[in-house]
């Protein structure tokens, strides 16, 4: 499969400098106008722009050049579309890794150069004599559905019709089936549109229609007034299949009345969309029975859009198994897209302030290395549940936490403190489901760009600060300390009774013998963005018991209005300023 192993973009809108690593399948994510669009643009301008397709809006830096370097994998499977004269000046642009690296550069507005191959025994572009013919039948078609499409004006021509192709592309299997048997009707209309040759005696019969002889002759008559040795030959060229379904018109019926689809509401259209794609996955499995095809790329704005839940599920499952035989890019909003089997998919694009530069430019962030994943996938589904991707994926900063009662109560407490608002400071919260998957889950979102910080029970000390600091002396001594204070329960008595009276008495002896060295390790833990909570849980802080589960939302009602009490304020109070900190640098 040909597909954009990597695309580079320089100076295009609000586009900097940066690079993007795509895979078959791709999932942008990021808040508004950050500049997902505008990857998915400069995809299309590379392989389908004209010389006029960059304006000086198109600039980020209006003095210098425009650049979008493209390196493509899987082209060797793909070299039968191009004709043998030529072939061999692509084949020799080829790196010895199967890879083919073409760029386009604009110097300034509505001047953009045509395609250049690199030459990977130089390390220069160019545009040999040839090779653009040689290149042209492999590179991708680009079909780009925009987040709102004007569907009536792609219908009128005035844009490229994405709907149009989607449906060339369902119908491109027909074209092997339906052309023997089109090519005895053409035969047919040939003898009536046109003069036949004898192949073997070279003798004319002109079987055509009276009429269009006689326009021809009129036509040679008033052409000899002038040239009186020339003469005019009429020949009507035949549509080709691929032609006659490339003018495929797509009306709604409902009962008896009929409408064009860009007539309908963008709902209806956005179902439609849905139903070709659904319909294109059901058949591009079929394709490797077909020989080698021109390939194509989807690039799609908020997929999403219009759908309600279950048809944004069989969207993101058409799109998928679409990339199985064709690149997918897709920009969207929608957590249901996003879950965990699409994680190491996923790039997280934002907006960066740099002091240098005179605007806000572009940045990304993945896709995630697979390495760094937890091994089973399934741990990954507390962090991808609906509620709280929609929150991080859309958030600039994440505060992971241990428990349901650190997601309820701790953001009321930052409200009481210092009237910090974590949600309108764009700072989610999100609850983990234990201490185990704290780090994990904050190595994931790390990879994604986004800041984040831990708030950790106390037990984080003896149970998971050693995945942080390693092998550290001051760690080890206090663990070992506490060890001696409160020793491990003899085999076979480890029930649960038992176990919650030795964390009890293991978080009294960090508070009281173990005081000075809790406090030195949790100021160290404290400058990495790990928050661990000194007095033990964050119910010890605001009056709960451990079994206070069911109390949560209340508790946290009362402390932001003022009727719970919060203990050891000053230790939540630096946290939030830490916080605060951050929001306002």
């Amino acid at each position: 499969m040909l597909t954009i192993k990597e695309i580079s973009i320089e100076n295009f809108r609000s586009i900097r400098s940066e690079r993007f690593e795509l895979l078959p399948l791709t999932i942008l994510v990021g808040k508004n106008d950050v500049g997902k669009s505008n990857l998915l643009e400069a995809i299309r301008v590379l392989f389908e722009g004209t010389a006029t397709s960059v304006d000086s809006e198109d600039f980020y830096d209006p003095a210098a050049p425009l650049e979008i370097v493209a390196v493509l994998g899987g082209v060797p499977e793909y070299l039968g579309l191009c004709d043998e004269r030529n072939r061999p000046k692509l084949v020799q642009r080829i790196d010895a890794n199967g890879l083919l690296t073409i760029r386009r550069v604009a110097a300034s507005p509505r001047k953009l150069g045509s395609i250049e191959v690199l030459d990977p025994n130089t390390g220069e572009f160019g545009t040999p004599t040839g090779i653009d013919a040689a290149i042209k039948p492999l590179l991708p078609e680009v079909i780009f559905i925009s987040a709102l499409a004007d569907v009536a004006e792609e219908a009128k021509g005035t844009q490229k019709d994405a709907l149009g192709q989607l449906v060339g592309q369902v119908m491109s299997a027909i074209a092997d089936q339906v052309q023997p048997r089109l090519d005895e009707a053409y035969q047919e209309a040939s003898r009536l549109l046109n003069v036949r040759v004898d192949p073997a005696t070279g003798a004319e019969q002109d079987e055509r229609a009276v009429e269009l002889a006689g326009i021809e002759g009129d036509i040679t008559r008033y052409l000899n007034e002038t040239f009186p040795k020339a003469s005019v030959r009429l020949k009507v060229k035949l549509p080709s299949v691929k032609s006659i379904l490339g003018q495929i018109d797509v009306v709604v019926r409902e009962g008896t009345h009929e409408d064009p689809y860009y007539r309908r509401g963008h709902g209806l259209q956005r179902t439609l969309y849905l139903s070709l794609l659904r319909a294109l996955a059901g058949r591009i499995r079929d394709r490797a029975r077909q020989g080698v095809v021109r390939p194509f790329i989807l690039l799609f704005e908020e997929p999403e859009a219009f759908l309600h839940p279950e048809g944004q599920i069989k969207m993101r499952d058409a799109l998928k198994a679409i990339s199985e035989r064709a690149q997918v890019a897709m920009a969207t909003h929608s957590p249901i897209i996003v879950t965990p089997e699409f994680v190491d998919k996923t790039i997280r694009i934002e907006k960066k302030v740099d002091a240098r530069y005179p605007k806000p430019y572009t940045k990304r962030f993945g896709p995630i290395d697979p390495a760094i994943l937890p091994p089973l996938q399934r741990q990954l589904l507390p962090l991808f549940a609906l509620q709280r991707s929609s929150r991080f994926l859309f958030s600039r900063g994440v505060l992971l936490v241990e428990g349901v009662g650190d997601e309820h109560i701790f953001p009321s407490t930052a409200y009481r403190l210092r009237a910090f608002d974590l949600e309108s400071n764009e700072i989610a919260v999100v609850e983990t489901g234990g201490k185990d998957n704290l780090n994990p889950f904050s190595q994931l979102l790390r990879a994604l760009g986004l800041q984040t910080w831990l708030l950790a029970d106390l037990d984080f000390l003896w149970n998971g600060a050693g995945r942080v600091l390693g092998a550290d002396p001051e760690l080890s001594a206090f663990v070992e300390a506490l060890s001696r204070v409160v020793p491990e329960l003899p085999e076979g008595e480890h029930t649960e009774p038992a176990l919650r009276e030795r964390k009890k008495r293991q978080k009294q002896a960090a508070t009281t013998q173990l005081a000075d060295r809790r406090n030195a390790l949790c100021d160290r833990l404290f400058e990495q963005g790990i928050f661990v909570l000194r007095e033990g849980d964050i119910e010890d802080y605001v009056g709960l018991t451990p079994t206070s589960k069911g109390q949560y939302l209340k508790a946290a009602e009362e402390v932001r209005n003022g009727g719970r009490a919060i203990q050891h304020a000053e230790e939540l109070e630096r946290i939030v300023a830490e916080l605060t900190a951050w929001t306002v640098a």
